[in-house]
């Protein structure tokens, strides 16, 4: 999906219901961030919300969406988010599986807000195209961790714009 355009995946109702209630679509489907863009193909530089259907969101997906970074009607740049602490040695398996021994492995002592310590496993992968797939087990909060999968382009964007690089880690492994 990374480096094609988007293709293949149609536009959410306006008023989407959300998975599993009466109403909400029985497919993946996306949504713009900018809700002015309704009814638009996705072109130039834009976020968008893929939403899939209750209960069939990929494995180790934490919620019912993802973010997919376009640019110039492209995919460069695609974040889910996973269930954090609990499940990283679990996730981090699973991606080993299907990308094979990463690149970059490490763990980072964390703090709770009650101050308790914990290991964060931190993995990322150089894939052909010079894609990078960067791996969180956690970052903000125990339960909450983040798979990135970025193009060079995308890469850059996220350079220039770094309030919203939430890993810190492409930067890192880019070169």
């Amino acid at each position: 999906m990374i480096a094609k355009p988007i293709g293949g995946i149609p536009e959410c109702p306006a008023q989407a219901a959300l998975p599993g209630d009466i109403g909400a679509p029985d497919h993946a489907c996306f949504q713009h961030a900018d809700a002015r863009r309704y009814g638009l193909a996705p072109f130039g530089t834009e976020t968008l919300v893929v939403t899939w259907p209750a209960g069939k969101q990929p494995d180790l997906v934490d919620g019912d969406s993802m973010r997919v970074s376009i640019i110039d009607g492209i995919v460069e740049g695609i974040r889910l988010s996973t269930r954090g602490l609990a499940f990283q040695q679990r996730n981090y398996t699973l991606l080993e599986a299907r990308f094979g021994q990463p690149a970059f492995k490490w763990k980072v002592t964390m703090k709770s807000r009650t101050g308790a310590r914990f290991e964060v496993l931190k993995a990322a992968w150089k894939r052909p195209g010079r894609i990078t797939i960067v791996y969180d087990g956690a970052e903000n909060s125990t339960d909450s961790g983040a798979l990135i999968i970025a193009s060079v382009r995308e890469q850059a964007r996220m350079d220039a714009a770094p309030e919203q690089n939430y890993t810190g880690a492409l930067a890192l492994i880019s070169n």
